[in-house]
């Protein structure tokens, strides 16, 4: 099962939101239950503070919910940026305000739930700037802004090196295979930034990003430069029987279409029906 999650969310003296969520699946190594997110958000409308283990806000498939995403993975481009400072089950403490049409964003992080003990736990820093400059009634666009800093890697072993793997498996993932990886480089640091661009007209939607990922060398050899990649992707969908995908301003991301006509050949409905691609 790729992914198995139980958990509780809620609210707390109506200014505070929480989740706790345990994660029983995997990519192919089914196991006990791992914590997926832990954290206790404050809201004082339009900032939110939230602080805990959680998937920090660094990007438009980063945050997009897993359940409305297009593909049961995120491009791989999003994964090799988030991992670097983000991702799931990371410490944070992060800060974000949400208006209209406009989101901003930024946190501190740390290592993640579950992380072997280390000498020296990463340091981070990662944020996100979106605008929704055009509107109407049935059609947006959006652009967006996201980086990420490595300010501290992490230590494993005391006197050993401060190790950044930029790695990720296959978009569909059926084992723990690393598809892509650069191996551990010993490093100072790490960067990321990716820009965001996307658009609805009804039934039709398209997105995509494009990552600048950097990491710094610690110690390098004679003539041994710093590794740089890049990484891009489009998808895009026609919902087939006519709903709109829904742009939650919560996260502003896009979540999959409500299903208008449920399922019941008696009643010559057929559900909702999506047609994908993506290229990354």
């Amino acid at each position: 099962i790729r992914r198995a999650r139980l958990g509780v969310d809620g609210k707390l003296f109506k200014a505070f939101d929480y989740n706790i969520l345990l994660e029983f699946g995997g990519a192919g190594t089914d196991g006990a239950g791992t914590l997926q997110e832990a954290w206790l958000q404050y809201n004082y409308a339009p900032l939110k503070v939230k602080v805990g283990a959680f998937a920090p806000n660094v990007g438009l498939a980063d945050v997009a919910s897993t359940n409305g995403s297009l593909f049961s993975e995120r491009p791989s481009g999003s994964e090799l940026a988030r991992g670097l400072a983000a991702a799931d089950k990371r410490i944070a403490l992060q800060v974000q305000t949400v208006g209209e049409r406009y989101l901003i964003s930024g946190a501190v992080t740390g290592a993640k739930t579950g992380d072997s003990a280390t000498t020296d736990e990463q340091l981070g820093y990662v944020g996100r700037a979106v605008f929704i400059p055009f509107k109407g009634y049935d059609w947006l666009t959006h652009v967006g802004v996201n980086a990420s800093k490595v300010a501290s890697p992490a230590q494993a072993t005391a006197g050993g090196p401060y190790a950044i793997t930029v790695t990720d498996r296959p978009e569909l993932r059926v084992d723990g295979t690393q598809l892509i990886s650069s191996g551990a480089i010993d490093s100072e640091g790490a960067r990321h930034y990716g820009f965001e661009l996307a658009a609805q007209k009804k039934n039709f939607f398209i997105q995509g990003e494009y990552f600048d990922i950097a990491l710094d060398r610690r110690n390098p050899a004679a003539n041994v430069t710093d590794p740089k990649f890049k990484a891009w992707y489009v998808e895009g969908s026609w919902v087939l029987t006519g709903e709109a995908r829904k742009y939650n301003l919560n996260n502003f991301a896009f979540d999959a279409p409500a299903v208008d006509k449920p399922f019941d050949p008696k009643k010559g409905q057929w559900g909702a029906w999506e047609l994908a691609a993506r290229y990354s």
